[in-house]
């Protein structure tokens, strides 16, 4: 099954049938809610290969990560000057934007900063099953595995360390050592 998600739309799995018009490739979108209904905006799952994070590029890779959540900070804190530079881009691009269109879309898609993802790593919810970063992926998964779009292992799969916050525990060390 291939995901693709912007601002609460899912591609579905072939499996589970739908009924929308406009969609790539032949999927079609199911739309789920929007990000501020439920507490959740933009998370962002980093991926690296293990050979980088083990090797001498693992430096690299945590370097990146402290300048993104800066950069996602910095927009936290400077929404509007935020959006005058997506906006700008956005044309640079060919895209057709306003400010105000942009601005609703940037408030609407929650950010979350260097704190709060830490936090999800290392909150626990459900009476301690998983953490919060967990639960995010562990709900919807649920649905598709009731409408057996997935298999119930893999709920449990999600469970066995599928999500590492060892790196972002670091960063969030390095950044409150300062």
């Amino acid at each position: 099954m291939e995901m693709w998600q912007a601002f609460g739309a899912t591609l579905s799995s072939p499996k589970i049938k739908t009924t929308t018009s406009s969609s790539p490739a032949g999927y079609d979108y199911v739309v789920v809610t929007g990000g501020l209904e439920i507490d959740i905006g933009s998370v962002s799952n980093i991926v690296a290969n293990p050979r980088s994070l083990a090797g001498p590029k693992r430096e690299a890779v945590i370097k990146w990560l402290e300048v993104y959540q800066m950069a996602t900070q910095w927009i936290i804190d400077n929404l509007e000057e935020a959006t005058e530079l997506f906006v700008e881009h956005s044309e640079y691009e060919g895209i057709i934007s306003n400010y105000e269109e942009t601005l609703t879309l940037m408030r609407y898609n929650k950010f979350y900063s260097l704190e709060d993802n830490y936090n999800f790593f290392n909150e626990s919810v459900q009476n301690g099953r998983m953490s919060k970063q967990e639960e995010f992926i562990y709900n919807p998964l649920s649905f598709f595995v009731d409408q057996g779009a997935y298999e119930p292992e893999s709920l449990e799969k999600l469970l066995s360390g599928f999500f590492q916050g060892e790196y972002i525990q670091e960063v969030y060390e390095r950044q409150k050592s300062r």
